[in-house]
């Protein structure tokens, strides 16, 4: 498979250019860089950030954030722009969240089973999904403008992201695990080789 790596620190928007190359991107950051799970779900592996990890703190109580921990968006193409709302968006919304929780579900039991600690956040609340919420919310737009170094647009009253290729119709979620990124890496490229959704 050729890839086109194109290395760029202002953002999404800045590669929208680019989009049409090979019929695949991936974008360079400081720590990693967009990888495909399948065709229209996109992921990249990052250490957390020192002032991210205290953040996370109050978003996931009672997780030793000390070592390890790895921070990993999601991307998955929408069937339609998520730019607005409406019944078939919100359709789509739900679709795109039951996908993604499938998806992590299964990197989670992978990770549980190698004895890492493991979660996601809920795309529509921020809240931890499968333990014990804390006080503060995680915002997966906020987490992939720090991460990714992108920009974001307004829509309404909403910052949202715009994918390279996908556009505003793009879906972000984050899976967070305690897990080193090497050990992340191979339970995803495990995954992948027999996922069928």
């Amino acid at each position: 498979h050729e890839e086109s790596i194109i290395t760029r620190k202002d953002g999404w928007t800045s590669l929208l250019a680019h989009a049409k190359l090979l019929g695949r991107i991936l974008l360079m950051t400081a720590n990693d860089h967009l990888r495909q799970f399948k065709s229209d779900f996109e992921y990249s592996i990052h250490e957390c950030p020192r002032g991210m990890r205290r953040e996370l703190e109050r978003v996931f109580p009672g997780v030793n954030l000390d070592n390890s921990f790895v921070v990993v968006p999601t991307f998955q193409q929408a069937a339609c722009s998520l730019q607005e709302w409406g019944d078939l968006e919100s359709a789509e919304k739900d679709r795109l969240l039951e996908r993604f929780l499938r998806w992590a579900g299964e990197v989670r039991r992978m990770l549980i089973q190698r004895e890492y600690w493991c979660d996601v956040t809920d795309p529509c609340t921020g809240k931890a999904f499968f333990g014990v919420a804390g006080p503060s919310c995680y915002s997966d737009v906020d987490g992939i403008e720090r991460l990714l170094k992108t920009g974001t647009e307004m829509a309404g009253a909403c910052r949202i992201m715009r994918h390279p290729r996908w556009g505003f119709a793009v879906y972000p979620a984050t899976l967070f695990t305690t897990a080193p990124h090497n050990e992340v890496r191979e339970v995803i490229e495990a995954l992948r080789q027999s996922w069928t959704s």
